[in-house]
C-alpha cells in the first residue's frame, strides 16, 4: 500500500489553498471568509470564475481591489490562502478554552497533522500537504 510522501522536506510545499478547494465551502462559509479576509498586498486570490489574480494596490474607496490585471469588485473576489493565512484565521475562531496544535512529519508518519479542540473533544486533520490539513480544520470553523 502506497503511502502518501510528506511536503516540505526539500521539496515544494504548496502554499495556498487552491480554487477546487474554495468550491467546497458553502454559501455561508464564504461570507464568512469574506468578512475575515483584509486584502493585503501580494494575496492571492480569485475572481469570479475568470481566474486568479495577486493584490497590488489593495482596495480603494470604492470597493474595487487593484490586482494583476486590472480592478476587481472586492465583492465578487476570494482568497487563495497561504498557510499564515489559514493559521491565523484557525487563531481568531478559537475561543478561550480551544486549542491549536500542528505536528509535522517525523520518522516514519508521512502526514502533517492538525489537531483542533474545536468544543470539548480535539478533531484530527491530516493530510501529506500542510495546507490542506490546514484548510480541512479550518472548514470545521469557518
Amino acid at each position: 500500500m502506497a503511502t502518501a510522501k510528506p511536503r516540505g522536506r526539500g521539496e515544494d510545499l504548496k502554499q495556498h489553498i487552491s480554487s477546487e478547494q474554495l468550491q467546497e465551502l458553502s454559501p455561508e462559509q464564504w461570507v464568512e471568509l469574506k468578512r475575515w479576509w483584509k486584502p493585503q498586498q501580494f494575496d492571492v486570490f480569485v475572481f469570479g470564475n475568470c481566474g486568479t489574480s495577486v493584490v497590488t494596490a489593495g482596495v480603494d474607496m470604492n470597493g474595487i481591489l487593484w490586482g494583476t490585471g486590472g480592478g476587481f469588485k472586492l465583492e465578487d473576489c476570494l482568497p487563495l490562502l497561504s498557510i499564515g493565512q489559514c493559521i491565523e484565521l484557525l487563531n481568531a475562531k478559537k475561543k478561550q478554552n480551544e486549542h491549536l496544535e500542528i505536528h509535522a512529519p517525523i520518522g516514519l508518519i508521512s502526514l502533517w497533522i492538525v489537531w483542533y479542540a474545536n468544543g470539548e473533544f480535539p478533531e484530527k486533520y491530516e493530510n501529506a500537504e500542510f495546507i490542506d490539513a490546514l484548510f480541512e480544520a479550518l472548514k470545521s470553523v469557518l
